[in-house]
């Protein structure tokens, strides 16, 4: 295997022809291209990471790339969300030649995505479009498939399966699920026995009495007493100092 191949993770995935055929109905009637399915989808899904409202990334067109910004508030469901990516394709800004080579380095590009190491560049690629594949994450986009593209080194062990399937969550969610897009679940099986198992590692026992003000306070003394415990202006105790202090009056 060759250092390049060894660099790059690829994963597919394929819909079954109900789910796209669906979709490019739900499209039509919004008067959406066909790429503004997937789009929509990576979209939303990036929006979702990041907890935001709005979501921007590059897109590769026959045209050339141009920078994708769609909004995903209010709510909107799979009909109303492929109206807006219509819309946010035909309006996309054109990349100019001369900063095509470094997209990577746009802030814009930049995408928090659970699993991968700091932001990383998201980039969505349509059809057979020529285009650079240094992006951390390159999504092709078919008529019936999406193919991923992961730069390994950027993304933890398991976190490229994660993705791949909150994706494929999301698209057939669209085609299935009826309300807000917002609202389709897409951690399931392993992963949410995962999730669920981690939150209960993590729970309090109410049934033992919580350590008391004094009793903290004791603790960092003997654990730490050299680190500051009070800050007044330029005056400043240590744990010792204040434990000291408290010990005479």
């Amino acid at each position: 295997m060759s250092s390049a191949a060894a660099a790059v993770a690829r994963t597919k995935l394929t819909f079954s022809t109900e789910i796209v055929e669906w979709l490019e109905q739900r499209a039509a009637e919004e008067g959406a291209p066909r790429e503004a399915i997937f789009v929509a989808a990576i979209s939303a899904l990036l929006a979702r990471y990041a907890g935001r409202d709005d979501v921007s990334f590059a897109v590769y067109l026959e045209d050339g790339p141009r920078w994708m910004h769609l909004r995903v508030d209010g709510e909107p469901d799979a009909g109303q969300l492929l109206g807006r990516t219509a819309i946010a394709l035909s309006s996309a800004a054109r990349v100019d030649a001369s900063a095509e080579e470094h997209l990577s380095d746009e802030p814009r590009s930049k995408q928090t995505v659970p699993g991968a190491f700091g932001a990383i560049d998201v980039v969505a690629i349509v059809g057979a479009c020529e285009a650079p594949r240094e992006a951390d994450l390159v999504i092709q986009l078919g008529q019936r498939a999406l193919e991923l593209f992961f730069r390994a080194k950027r993304f933890e062990e398991g976190a490229q399966a994660r993705v791949t399937e909150h994706l494929r969550a999301l698209v057939v969610g669209m085609a299935t699920a009826t309300g807000p897009v917002a609202a389709i679940p897409i951690v399931h099986g392993e992963e949410r026995a995962w999730l669920l198992d981690r939150s209960n590692a993590l729970a309090v026992n109410l049934e033992e009495p919580l350590p008391s003000v004094v009793e903290c306070f004791e603790r960092h003394a003997r654990e730490t007493p050299d680190a500051i415990a009070v800050v007044d202006g330029d005056r400043r105790l240590t744990y010792r100092e204040l434990d000291a202090a408290a010990g005479t009056l």
